[in-house]
Protein backbone atom coordinates (compact mmCIF):
# COMPACT_ATOMS: atom_id res chain seq x y z
CA UNK A 1 0.00 0.00 0.00
CA UNK A 2 2.79 2.01 0.90
CA UNK A 3 4.77 1.56 -2.34
CA UNK A 4 1.65 2.57 -4.43
CA UNK A 5 1.35 5.56 -2.50
CA UNK A 6 5.27 6.33 -3.52
CA UNK A 7 4.85 5.44 -7.06
CA UNK A 8 1.96 7.84 -7.41
CA UNK A 9 -1.12 5.28 -7.38
CA UNK A 10 -2.23 6.91 -4.20
CA UNK A 11 -6.12 6.62 -5.51
CA UNK A 12 -5.55 2.94 -6.06
CA UNK A 13 -4.32 1.62 -3.32
CA UNK A 14 -7.65 1.27 -1.44
CA UNK A 15 -9.14 -1.29 -3.84
CA UNK A 16 -6.00 -3.54 -2.71
CA UNK A 17 -7.40 -3.85 1.25
CA UNK A 18 -9.18 -7.30 1.54
CA UNK A 19 -7.94 -8.68 -2.06
CA UNK A 20 -6.00 -11.06 0.20
CA UNK A 21 -2.63 -9.85 -1.63
CA UNK A 22 0.97 -9.70 0.08
CA UNK A 23 4.22 -8.68 -1.16
CA UNK A 24 5.51 -12.63 -0.95
CA UNK A 25 2.61 -13.50 -3.54
CA UNK A 26 3.82 -10.66 -5.73
CA UNK A 27 7.73 -11.95 -5.51
CA UNK A 28 7.24 -15.89 -4.85
CA UNK A 29 4.15 -16.77 -7.72
CA UNK A 30 5.53 -17.28 -11.01
CA UNK A 31 2.11 -16.18 -12.40
CA UNK A 32 1.74 -12.74 -10.55
CA UNK A 33 1.64 -10.22 -12.98
CA UNK A 34 1.73 -6.82 -13.22
CA UNK A 35 -1.70 -7.13 -15.42
CA UNK A 36 -2.84 -9.25 -12.68
CA UNK A 37 -2.51 -6.20 -9.57
CA UNK A 38 -3.61 -3.54 -11.96
CA UNK A 39 -6.81 -5.65 -12.70
CA UNK A 40 -6.70 -6.16 -9.09
CA UNK A 41 -6.63 -2.71 -8.87
CA UNK A 42 -8.92 -1.93 -10.69
CA UNK A 43 -7.21 -0.30 -13.49
CA UNK A 44 -9.67 0.12 -16.42
CA UNK A 45 -8.14 -1.61 -19.56
CA UNK A 46 -8.34 1.62 -21.38
CA UNK A 47 -5.93 3.55 -19.64
CA UNK A 48 -2.74 2.15 -20.72
CA UNK A 49 -0.30 4.93 -19.70
CA UNK A 50 -1.17 4.16 -16.34
CA UNK A 51 -1.18 0.67 -16.71
CA UNK A 52 2.42 0.82 -18.18
CA UNK A 53 3.65 3.23 -14.91
CA UNK A 54 2.68 0.61 -12.94
CA UNK A 55 4.26 -2.17 -14.82
CA UNK A 56 7.02 -0.14 -15.15
CA UNK A 57 7.65 0.13 -11.15
CA UNK A 58 6.56 -3.37 -10.68
CA UNK A 59 9.57 -4.23 -12.78
CA UNK A 60 11.90 -1.80 -10.54
CA UNK A 61 10.41 -3.21 -7.63
CA UNK A 62 10.76 -7.08 -7.86
CA UNK A 63 13.94 -6.95 -10.00
CA UNK A 64 15.57 -8.82 -12.93
CA UNK A 65 15.88 -11.89 -11.88
CA UNK A 66 12.64 -12.42 -10.26
CA UNK A 67 11.14 -10.94 -13.90
CA UNK A 68 13.21 -13.32 -15.94
CA UNK A 69 11.69 -16.10 -14.19
CA UNK A 70 7.80 -14.74 -14.68
CA UNK A 71 8.58 -14.57 -18.20
CA UNK A 72 10.19 -17.94 -18.37
CA UNK A 73 7.30 -19.68 -16.82
CA UNK A 74 4.84 -17.94 -19.20
CA UNK A 75 6.89 -19.17 -22.04
CA UNK A 76 6.63 -22.66 -20.72
CA UNK A 77 4.21 -25.27 -21.76
CA UNK A 78 0.62 -25.37 -20.39
CA UNK A 79 0.73 -21.72 -18.69
CA UNK A 80 -2.32 -20.88 -17.23
CA UNK A 81 -2.16 -17.31 -16.02
CA UNK A 82 -3.44 -16.53 -12.13
CA UNK A 83 -6.92 -14.16 -13.17
CA UNK A 84 -8.83 -12.52 -10.19
CA UNK A 85 -11.72 -14.97 -10.41
CA UNK A 86 -9.99 -18.39 -10.96
CA UNK A 87 -10.34 -20.29 -7.75
CA UNK A 88 -7.66 -22.94 -6.55
CA UNK A 89 -9.27 -26.66 -5.13
CA UNK A 90 -6.89 -27.13 -2.67
CA UNK A 91 -7.01 -30.64 -1.10
CA UNK A 92 -6.87 -30.77 3.01
CA UNK A 93 -4.93 -33.11 4.16
CA UNK A 94 -5.94 -35.46 7.30
CA UNK A 95 -3.44 -37.02 9.88
CA UNK A 96 -3.89 -40.14 8.25
CA UNK A 97 -3.14 -39.36 4.54
CA UNK A 98 0.32 -41.33 4.43
CA UNK A 99 -0.81 -44.66 6.26
CA UNK A 100 -3.32 -45.85 3.41
CA UNK A 101 -2.63 -49.12 2.53
CA UNK A 102 -2.27 -50.97 -0.77
CA UNK A 103 -4.38 -54.08 -2.29
CA UNK A 104 -1.78 -56.95 -2.85
CA UNK A 105 -2.36 -56.12 -6.56
CA UNK A 106 -1.13 -52.58 -6.26
CA UNK A 107 2.35 -52.79 -5.15
CA UNK A 108 4.85 -50.34 -7.04
CA UNK A 109 8.79 -51.34 -6.13
CA UNK A 110 9.75 -48.50 -8.78
CA UNK A 111 13.18 -48.66 -9.42
CA UNK A 112 15.28 -50.08 -6.89
CA UNK A 113 18.82 -49.99 -6.08
CA UNK A 114 19.24 -52.91 -4.27
CA UNK A 115 17.75 -55.70 -7.04
CA UNK A 116 15.34 -58.27 -5.68
CA UNK A 117 16.76 -60.91 -7.25
CA UNK A 118 19.82 -62.31 -5.82
CA UNK A 119 20.74 -63.96 -9.28
CA UNK A 120 20.69 -60.34 -10.82
CA UNK A 121 23.62 -61.08 -13.65
CA UNK A 122 25.17 -57.51 -13.15
CA UNK A 123 21.27 -55.96 -13.76
CA UNK A 124 18.88 -53.38 -11.78
CA UNK A 125 15.44 -53.27 -11.94
CA UNK A 126 14.96 -49.82 -13.91
CA UNK A 127 17.80 -48.08 -15.62
CA UNK A 128 21.33 -48.24 -14.90
CA UNK A 129 21.82 -44.80 -16.40
CA UNK A 130 19.32 -43.43 -14.39
CA UNK A 131 19.47 -39.99 -12.71
CA UNK A 132 19.49 -41.20 -9.09
CA UNK A 133 23.34 -40.46 -9.07
CA UNK A 134 23.83 -44.71 -9.57
CA UNK A 135 27.18 -45.53 -11.10
CA UNK A 136 27.03 -47.86 -13.99
CA UNK A 137 28.58 -50.91 -13.69
CA UNK A 138 31.96 -50.33 -15.10
CA UNK A 139 32.71 -47.47 -12.93
CA UNK A 140 31.85 -49.54 -9.33
CA UNK A 141 33.95 -52.47 -10.88
CA UNK A 142 37.11 -49.50 -11.08
CA UNK A 143 36.91 -48.84 -7.39
CA UNK A 144 37.93 -51.57 -5.29
CA UNK A 145 35.61 -52.79 -2.62
CA UNK A 146 36.16 -55.63 -0.36
CA UNK A 147 34.14 -57.12 1.99
CA UNK A 148 34.95 -58.73 5.37
CA UNK A 149 33.23 -62.33 4.64
CA UNK A 150 32.04 -64.28 7.66
CA UNK A 151 35.78 -66.47 8.25
CA UNK A 152 37.08 -62.63 8.55
CA UNK A 153 39.29 -62.71 5.69
CA UNK A 154 39.33 -59.46 2.87
CA UNK A 155 37.64 -60.62 0.15
CA UNK A 156 36.45 -58.35 -3.88
CA UNK A 157 32.83 -58.45 -3.64
CA UNK A 158 32.76 -58.59 -7.48
CA UNK A 159 34.87 -62.17 -7.52
CA UNK A 160 31.81 -63.34 -5.32
CA UNK A 161 28.76 -62.11 -7.08
CA UNK A 162 27.80 -60.57 -10.58
CA UNK A 163 25.39 -58.24 -8.95
CA UNK A 164 25.77 -54.52 -9.42
CA UNK A 165 25.32 -54.06 -5.29
CA UNK A 166 28.74 -54.09 -3.31
CA UNK A 167 27.12 -55.04 -0.32
CA UNK A 168 27.28 -58.97 0.91
CA UNK A 169 24.77 -61.64 -0.23
CA UNK A 170 21.87 -62.40 2.59
CA UNK A 171 21.04 -65.64 3.15
CA UNK A 172 17.07 -65.74 3.79
CA UNK A 173 15.86 -68.23 6.13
Amino acid sequence: MEWLRAVDLAEYAPNLRGAGVHGGLMVLEDKFTSELLATLLNIPPGKTLLRRHLNTHFKELLGKDIIQEKRESEGTLGYIPLTPSAKLKVTKKSQFSLKRKKSKGEVDYGDLVCPLNPNCEGEMNGSIRSSMGIKRVEEVKEEAVSLLSDDGSLTDSFSQSPCVSPLPDRHLV
